[in-house]
């Protein structure tokens, strides 16, 4: 799973965090930044919903 909800009771908080890229499976370390990883790593061409003709 790429997504994990992380629950802090006591402050009545949850935290959505990407653990994995979803387009490569790049695991990130805890305190990573995501989008270094995309903006680093990625095109718009690895993301099927932007290619040309939008992924159709």
């Amino acid at each position: 799973m790429t997504i994990e909800a992380r629950r802090y009771e006591g402050q009545g908080v949850t935290q959505i965090v990407m653990t994995a890229c979803p387009f490569c499976g790049y695991e990130f370390s805890k305190n990573e930044h995501r989008w270094r990883h995309f903006l680093n790593d990625h095109t718009v061409d690895d993301v099927p919903a932007l290619r040309s003709g939008g992924g159709r």
